[in-house]
């Protein structure tokens, strides 16, 4: 196995920021199939992102009669959950199909679903694959292929997804919440293959809803910039103290925050740094409709995290004068 660095993330911007520092990075969750890939050299991290802390463990009511799901909540614990157990009766039979309790115990929801492919051939580096190194074969096509897929192949690749609680989420219509990720789409080639991987996950009509950064709010404004905000909260017994400070990077068309941890137990001060993407308006608009995204809604607020925010009932605004955009757009072209 080779040498990692780990370090372990303890909010959502301080994760993606950790990711973004190192592209041979991966994040860690229970770890039950990234370690396993870890040992036959299918997977070479240079480093670990441990997102186990993050606030993503709780499977919660909405107000239009659904479940929020976590992306940390374990299997066992969606299993065992009563709403779960009382309204989506397949899935908690779904997670309770795979695996064995050990594994469930540690196995999370997010990593469930992003988990690679059971495949023989994928997990044997001596052997070709197409989902490990692109266009070098698929052996499964002629060879052992007796658990692979029936339906929906392709002559590149057979392998099925491996999890069970994914089919039963699809058959619920569950809807996956990727949080902010345009946001760290930082060049026009990670824009373009994130908006390329959603365009083949979604049907026709199928809706991308999106929060930005809004490029044109810093021409001329300089408010947010200007000041560092300081921020704090005490938590067992310690007091915690942030300190963050924006910049814009006009060449790269980021805006840069580098965020001061401080604290009063004699920790040494610990520091983040993230990135956003500034897209003005009209650009998001025409990349958009390059992928054959049609913009439904574009505006400035009120949104999630506006001053003050969205409300249900509430209709949305008209303008994009504001330092975030608000977008939902509608696949139109086939995949």
């Amino acid at each position: 196995m080779r040498e990692f660095d780990y370090r372990r993330a303890h909010d959502v911007p301080g994760a993606l920021a950790l990711l973004d520092a190192d592209p041979e990075a991966r994040f860690l969750g229970g770890g039950t199939n990234l370690v396993d890939l870890m040992k036959t050299g299918v997977e070479r991290p240079a480093r670990l992102v441990d997102v186990r802390d993050l606030p993503l463990d709780r499977v919660e009511s909405t107000p239009d009669g659904g479940v929020r799901i976590g992306a940390t909540v374990t299997n066992s614990d969606l299993a065992a959950h009563p709403e779960i157990r009382r309204r989506y009766p397949a899935l908690t039979q779904a997670v309770l199909a795979g695996a064995s309790g050990q594994l469930r115990n540690m196995a999370t929801v997010g990593g469930n679903l992003l988990q690679r492919t059971r495949c023989g051939y994928f997990a044997d580096v001596t052997k070709p694959c197409n989902k490990r190194v692109p266009g070098s074969g698929c052996p499964a096509i002629e060879g052992e292929h007796h658990n692979h897929a029936v339906l929906g192949a392709t002559e590149h690749c057979v392998a099925t997804h491996p999890s069970d609680m994914g089919v039963a989420l699809a058959a619920f219509d569950a809807v996956v919440c990727l949080d902010s990720s345009l946001l760290y789409c930082h060049t026009g080639d990670q824009l373009d293959s994130f908006l390329a991987s959603c365009r083949h996950a979604l049907a026709p009509g199928g809706l991308l809803v999106a929060e930005m950064r809004n490029g044109a709010y810093f021409l001329g404004r300089t408010d947010l910039l200007d000041t560092s905000t300081v921020d704090g909260f005490t938590w067992r017994g310690t007091a915690y103290r942030s300190t963050t400070t924006l910049t814009v990077d006009r060449t790269a068309q980021l805006l840069c925050r580098v965020r001061v941890w401080t604290s009063d137990d004699g920790a040494p001060p610990l520091e983040q740094r993230s990135a956003w993407r500034l897209l003005f308006p009209l650009e998001l608009r025409h990349v958009l409709a390059a992928h054959g995204f049609e913009v439904l809604e574009l505006h400035d607020g009120p949104g999630p995290r506006t001053e003050p925010p969205w409300r249900e009932g509430r209709l949305p605004g008209s303008t994009t004068d504001a330092d975030r955009l608000h977008l939902v757009a509608r696949l139109t072209a086939p995949r």
